[in-house]
């Protein structure tokens, strides 16, 4: 029987047991080693992270077996009124990803910039935010979300225009 747990143990982490006829701890192996999180209804805070409809997931994949390439969308927070000014939060969600070791990063124009909030959480979900404040330098600048991850042959990128609405 798979061991389970509510909390994201990686392998190398997990609680032990002890062998009742040699004291000696005893892990599960790590193919059967499972992580599992019951579905919440919308997103819970935790740490500044938000976690979505989290998987079940199965630590130690098979010799040869491929890892899923993570799912990306870039959102901004009110796509239709950017008033100059007003602070507007970009959302980079990247999904469904294995193994945890993941790269996203914030582009203006082509050029990466800082972004607060770059959180990985238990879960192998991630969601990035990206807030900027409108401005006439701005104007039809390009903001880009990119993912880097080893699953890709080359990284996602997912991009929105800043339009300023007139006054």
């Amino acid at each position: 029987m798979p061991w389970t747990s509510p909390l994201p143990f990686p392998p190398s982490k997990l609680p032990t047991s002890s062998d009742s006829t040699s004291n000696t701890p005893v892990a599960p192996p790590p193919c059967l080693c499972l992580a599992s999180w019951a579905e919440s209804p919308g997103r819970i805070p935790l740490l500044g992270l938000r976690l979505q409809r989290a998987p079940v997931i199965a630590y130690g994949q098979a010799a040869g077996a491929a890892s899923p390439a993570p799912e990306v969308s870039a959102e901004v927070s009110h796509p239709c009124s950017h008033h100059r000014g007003k602070a507007q939060v970009l959302t980079c969600d990247v999904k469904g990803f294995y193994p945890e070791a993941i790269a996203v990063n914030w582009l203006l124009n082509g050029v990466r910039t800082e972004a607060p909030g770059v959180n990985p959480n238990g879960t192998f979900n991630l969601e990035s935010f990206y807030q900027f404040k409108p401005a006439a330098e701005l104007e039809g600048a390009e903001i880009s979300c990119e993912v880097q991850h080893e699953t890709l042959s080359r990284p996602i990128v997912r991009s929105v225009r800043v339009h300023l609405e007139r006054e």
